[in-house]
């Protein structure tokens, strides 16, 4: 894959190869049309580009087959050997203590009960985890929203709104590695619908954007609001953190 990025007034051009190598298995003339598609943000859509049609001959195989038969080893002209018949004497079978079967049957006990005694611990160690990972997934949260938690109290309720919003932006364009000119709600969206995150995960992201936005031009200094979008900022955080580390 071949990338080219140039920068002019105003705007960034790229352009971006791919190249593929196919194996033709059938011969024949086959007539191909390339096309790419993309998602729009002008459109909201996906469009997709066609290129110019063009012909492609395969021409069918010489057919000559590597293998020589007579690599094979063996006397020349004498492809099957006679069988040797011969007789052999058999030794006795080993004794009951010795036998696999019995062996098997005696130790399974032993097997069992150290099998169980692993399962407990690691249910207990699985425990354990969930409760570090679910401490850690709290601290980064609060750390994104550290600046809002500095105007809980009322008295700037814009600059609560416009903290929440942006530690939301920030951590989420951090995760998904999004460029800083795509930093917007809308492509943080669409990438988080990508990876796999369902409507309502979504739509409550949708409704703390929508209440700051409101928030921020018409104003929202009521206390208990404020608190109750600070903790709704924080467990969806928390939820993002445990959703896009797995992926």
């Amino acid at each position: 894959m071949e990338e080219v990025y140039s920068e002019e007034v105003n705007r960034r051009v790229g352009r971006k190869v791919f190249e593929y190598l196919l194996t033709p298995k059938v011969s024949g003339t086959y007539s191909l049309r390339p096309q790419f598609s993309y998602f729009s943000p002008a459109q909201n859509q996906f469009v997709t580009l066609s290129g110019q049609v063009f012909d492609l001959t395969i021409r069918p195989g010489s057919r000559k087959s590597p293998f020589d038969p007579g690599s094979l080893p063996g006397k020349t002209g004498q492809a099957l050997q006679p069988l040797k018949q011969v007789q052999t004497l058999k030794k006795g079978g080993k004794p009951l203590l010795e036998q696999p079967l019995f062996l098997t049957f005696l130790f399974l006990p032993f097997f069992l009960a150290g099998a169980v005694l692993v399962a407990g611990k690691t249910r207990r160690s699985e425990k354990w985890s969930e409760a570090e990972q679910q401490k850690k997934r709290r601290q980064v949260a609060l750390e994104q929203l550290k600046e809002a938690a500095r105007h809980k109290d009322g008295k700037d309720s814009r600059a609560f709104y416009q903290a929440i919003s942006n530690g939301i932006i920030k951590y989420a364009a951090q995760r998904l590695q999004i460029p800083l000119a795509q930093q917007t709600r809308e492509e943080i969206l669409r990438r988080l619908a990508e990876r796999g995150m369902d409507e309502q995960q979504i739509g409550e992201i949708k409704t703390i954007f929508q209440q700051c936005e409101i928030a921020l031009y018409a104003g929202q200094a009521n206390t208990e609001h404020i608190n109750q979008t600070y903790d709704q900022a924080l467990h969806l955080l928390e939820t993002l953190e445990r959703v896009l580390a797995k992926r």
